[in-house]
């Protein structure tokens, strides 16, 4: 599904740039910036814009990806392996 990140701190911004470099939506923005307008313009551009066939290609790829990971049994291996565990 096309999405964009409205971030809010820590690593939010990096997940927002990394999703727009990915063609999955556009770029999103800070809550700070968050206004009705800004929010039915990025909505409009990930449902309803010359861009949205492109966005939904990408997520589509993307899905593809990840949907053979398991990021569970990644993460839980990483944390054994640092003894965290």
């Amino acid at each position: 599904v096309p999405s964009s990140v409205i971030w809010h701190n820590v690593d939010q911004p990096f997940h927002a740039r990394r999703s727009a470099q990915l063609g999955v939506g556009p770029l999103g923005f800070g809550k700070r910036q968050l206004t009705r307008q800004r929010l039915a313009e990025l909505m409009k551009a990930l449902v309803a814009s010359p861009d949205t066939a492109g966005y939904q290609a990408a997520a589509e790829k993307v899905s593809a990806q990840i949907c053979h990971e398991d990021g569970t049994k990644l993460a839980l291996d990483t944390l054994r392996r640092w003894k965290l565990l």
